[in-house]
């Protein structure tokens, strides 16, 4: 395997795409101005470690932000994080694996979420860990 081949993020991004995940996908960075009024970015969560020996096993941990403007009236549009969650649930439904293009996905269990405030002023954050391992 060549590291130029490891790409986990483009592939659970095209994996949410085709589960209904309608909000703009940004891989690693969204844009800093004109941002829409929900969006999702994924990011790697840490160092990705492999079989230094073959390059055959890659793992990893990924993070999924979920941002979501604030209402006029200053309060979390719950109900925008609802739907993002709900869709969230369907995918790894039952605590399952997802697998795509040698790559296995889980949800970290250890440490799936966060919701609250968000880094970007003026939207509120869901936050998850997600596993990933390609063999």
């Amino acid at each position: 395997m060549k590291i130029s081949n490891i790409i986990p993020l483009e592939v659970l991004r095209t994996i949410m795409m085709d589960s209904g995940f309608n909000d703009d996908i940004f891989v690693s960075k969204a844009p800093t101005s004109a941002l829409p009024s929900s969006y999702t970015t994924i990011h790697q969560n840490g160092a990705i470690s492999t079989n230094l020996s073959k390059m055959g096993i890659v793992k990893g941990s990924i993070l999924i932000e979920n941002n979501v403007k604030m209402l006029s009236s200053g309060q979390r549009n719950e109900r925008k994080h609802e739907i993002f969650m709900e869709k969230f649930d369907e995918l790894f439904k039952d605590n399952k694996n997802i697998e795509k293009d040698g790559y296995t996905f889980s949800l970290n269990t250890s440490s799936i979420l966060y919701s609250g405030g968000g880094v970007i002023e003026g939207y509120t954050s869901d936050l998850i860990n997600i596993n990933f391992i390609k063999i």
